[in-house]
């Protein structure tokens, strides 16, 4: 189990990577005095084409998983970043850097349907939430190594590292089986029993298996597939996964770090260079993701979810208040809340790290049932990329045209949507599949 969480982790510090690579590197980017250049036009790609790439990765993500398990989409997801490295490496020009992030977009896509529906067959109901929330930790951390290295190092040599770190994820993961869920609905059952003892080595197999046999027969019925994808109860799954992967972009994470150095840049902050606020913020918000991961087990999915979303629209509330004052008092004296923009940022990663950027994998990874799973990774990736792609794209043209204040303003209104959504939510914590599914088909 080690080894996986390793692996895992490791997967979403690469994610965390590419979504914290533009921050430091807009503005090299953009000066003019660095060996690369890129308009401003260019720049706006950079940023958002993850996004869009990543609805290619969510419908491959679909096919992939059914027919080959998550264990190797997520290989597959690995040996795709490594290109993405590659192009970074081999970078000369705007055009390879969007391509690089264009391929970083398709490993998201695959990421992001895959990881938690993986970890959620490997994993006990008792501890289920927290591993999962232990490798989405990675993701901030990832955030961080790329800030950190990008700020001081050639993007050459920092590529370079993050290729080496895929590659050693590659070879080690290719030692772990595949998932027993996975081999028992093959029919392989000599093999899933070799799984169980791997994955679950405290854990009685005949028992284990009897579960899993147990969960995939309740869902052998006389409807096929597309029949069982427009159930009510999995259109209810469909509607609370588009929700749950929506609602962290629209709150405005991809906005805060994709931008953040930019932000603070307009801002009129302390006496210290922004690309250390940026570097401390994003500590901050690795330290609050890594020790807060067993929340999401001892407090439950919705308390968190409703706690993150009101922390995150105040924050956004707070900073779209100080760019209105801004803007009313262009060019006075703003010395008493210098303090407010980079605290405000601390606060929403902070906020959003302890449930936003937990509870969607967490709830992905337990809330539908076998046979829509692959379908439900895909719309989990889709609604992601898409909302990304949205957020990102949007937020110069919104800037530009009518202020920050607006664009905070927004992501405040989105963030508090998380309210009224969490009381729909059914709670998960500590349940089997099996269980939670019951659940499901009493509220329809």
């Amino acid at each position: 189990m080690k080894k996986l969480f390793f692996l895992v982790f490791s997967l979403l510090v690469q994610i965390g990577i590419s979504i914290g690579w533009p921050s430091p590197n807009i503005p090299r980017l953009k000066s003019g005095n660095y060996t690369l250049s890129a308009t401003d036009d260019e720049l706006s790609w950079i940023v958002s084409i993850t996004g869009l790439a990543g609805v290619a990765g969510a419908f491959a993500c679909t096919c992939l998983v059914e027919i080959f398990g998550s264990r190797k989409t997520i290989l597959l997801a690995f040996l795709i970043v490594s290109v993405d490295r590659v192009c970074l490496v081999s970078a000369n020009s705007a055009s390879w850097i969007i391509a690089s992030r264009t391929i970083g977009g398709l490993f998201c896509g695959l990421t992001y349907g895959s990881f938690s529906l993986y970890l959620g067959e490997v994993c006990i109901p008792e501890i289920r939430g927290t591993v999962v929330s232990m490798a989405a930790a990675g993701n901030p951390l990832g955030v961080l190594i790329g800030t950190v290295m990008e700020s001081y190092l050639p993007m050459r040599i920092s590529a370079s590292i993050y290729l080496a770190m895929c590659v050693i994820s590659i070879i080690l993961f290719v030692l772990l089986k595949d998932t027993p869920y996975y081999l028992m609905r093959n029919g392989r059952e000599l093999e899933a029993k070799k799984s169980v003892i791997l994955y679950h080595p405290d854990i009685e197999v005949k028992k284990k298996i009897s579960e899993i046999r147990d969960f995939l027969e309740s869902k052998k019925t006389e409807v096929n597939a597309w029949g069982e994808m427009i159930q009510p109860i999995s259109l209810k799954s469909f509607a609370y996964i588009i929700a749950l992967f929506a609602l962290p972009n629209l709150s405005g994470t991809m906005v805060i770090q994709s931008y953040m150095e930019v932000i603070l840049t307009k801002t009129r902050s302390i006496n210290v260079e922004t690309q250390q606020l940026v570097i401390y913020a994003n500590i901050i918000s690795t330290l609050v993701a890594l020790s807060t991961v067993n929340l999401v087990d001892k407090l439950g999915r919705r308390l968190l979810l409703i706690v993150s979303g009101c922390g995150c629209a105040l924050a956004n509330a707070s900073l779209a208040a100080y760019f209105h004052v801004s803007e009313v008092n262009s060019g006075g004296d703003l010395g008493s809340i210098d303090w407010l923009p980079l605290s405000c940022i601390v606060v929403y990663l902070v906020f959003y790290a302890i449930g936003l950027a937990q509870v969607p994998s967490t709830v992905l990874s337990e809330i539908c049932s076998d046979r829509i799973k692959g379908t439900a990774g895909c719309v989990a990736a889709l609604t992601a990329s898409l909302s990304g792609f949205a957020i990102a794209k949007s937020y110069q043209p919104i800037s530009d045209d009518f202020g920050d204040k607006w664009v905070f303003g927004m992501l405040a209104f989105f963030s508090s949507l998380c309210i009224p959504f969490t009381l729909l939510l059914p709670e998960t914590k500590g349940k089997s599949l099996n269980e939670i599914q019951n659940i499901l088909h009493k509220t329809k």
